[in-house]
């Protein structure tokens, strides 16, 4: 029998509900004391649901459905009970790995510092999802807010030092035009492409010691405040491995999507280069351009593309790598086709030998 405070989480008529919605028909009622249910793709099984909480030996009824829900479907005790309840929860796993964690005990000041790194993280994810910068700065977006406020932290658990963050899948708070995803899954998703984007830049810049790749990867969600995070998160000394679990958390008939990450102690520096790079980089907010697209580029099966455009700017001629999403790379492929010019807004980051425009907030064809 389940001994689990979660089994009080949910009324009886929550049960019926939830099988209903999920396939299972009640063809059997044993009249004031319980319903039977089966279901075709599973025939050899029945659930019975007592119709009282009154009924004799009401616990062991309540525990036997979740563990033959749990063996139907081969899932967590949690998921089926949030299941039950209406919930579905992703979740991100944060384990820190050094020798000074394995007892489960952090020194005070990195454990806060554990904490601001994990919100930080969550909160640059948000925040990408509404707009990739390299930089937040000042107050968050009120959207991005809103989520940040409704995760909930779990406890720490034995063997490592480790905290959960688990985000409730909600409709879409701020409903959007055309928009089925509901933003709490857009950001786990984002975290998701953010820290394995992190892995991909550190990579690079190991074997090419090209600084700029940071700056091109924040279309991709990397920022200077993502980065800070991972320092955070590593310590003050800086000498822990960070492991994550990200998990797409799916309804009870569907296996979750699990995503591991590991970042070694000796890759905090290439990303503590990564954010003072980001964080004193010279770009402008908000600027126009117009020009001709001279080149098209979009990977196989992305929807998201990048152009480059030959324009002026401060009296300069220049070529400029430009970063579009799906919308705006079909309105450059029309002016590449009709030879004609566009004239774009967005941040525009000037070095020596190259230009890039990321953020993009509007293209038209003149």
């Amino acid at each position: 029998m389940i001994k689990s405070p979660l089994l009080h989480t949910f009324k009886l008529n929550q049960i019926d509900s939830f099988l209903v919605k999920n396939g299972w028909s009640c063809d059997s009622v044993i009249e004031g004391i319980v319903n039977i249910y089966h279901h075709l793709s599973f025939t050899d099984e029945e659930i019975v649901v007592p119709l009282t909480e009154n009924i004799k030996g009401y616990d062991q009824l309540v525990s036997t459905i979740i563990e033959n829900l749990q063996r139907i479907y081969n899932s967590r005790l949690e998921k089926v009970i949030n299941g039950i309840n209406g919930l579905t929860e992703d979740m991100v796993k944060i384990r820190l790995v050094h020798e000074d964690v394995k007892n489960g005990t952090i020194q005070l000041d990195d454990g806060v510092k554990m904490i601001n790194g994990a919100r930080e993280l969550m909160s640059s994810a948000a925040n990408s999802v509404i707009q990739k910068r390299r930089l937040y700065l000042g107050k968050m977006h009120s959207q991005a807010s809103e989520y940040v406020n409704h995760l909930r932290l779990g406890q720490t658990e034995v063997g490592s030092y480790i905290i959960n963050i688990y985000s409730e899948i909600r409709e879409n708070v701020v409903p959007e035009l055309f928009e089925s995803t509901p933003f709490d899954r857009k950001v786990t998703k984002q975290v998701i492409e953010s820290i394995r984007t992190t892995q991909e830049v550190i990579k690079e810049y190991s074997i090419n010691n090209r600084i700029e790749v940071f700056q091109e990867a924040v279309p991709n969600g990397i920022s200077a405040n993502l980065l800070k995070s991972l320092i955070d998160l590593s310590g003050t000394s800086k000498q822990r491995d960070i492991q994550m679990d990200i998990g797409i958390i799916n309804s009870i008939q569907y296996s979750d999507e699990i995503f591991n990450f590991y970042i070694e102690s000796n890759e905090i520096k290439s990303i503590e280069i990564g954010y003072n790079y980001l964080i004193e980089k010279n770009e402008l907010d908000g600027i126009e351009l117009s020009g001709f697209v001279f080149k098209l580029s979009r990977d196989e099966d992305e929807e998201a593309g990048v152009i480059n455009i030959a324009t002026t700017y401060q009296d300069k001629t220049r070529k400029v790598r430009v970063y579009l999403n799906e919308q705006q790379y079909e309105i450059a492929i029309t002016a590449h086709r009709d030879q004609k010019s566009v004239i774009i807004k967005g941040d525009l980051s000037i070095e020596t030998r190259k230009a890039v425009m990321t953020n993009v907030q509007s293209i038209l064809i003149l």
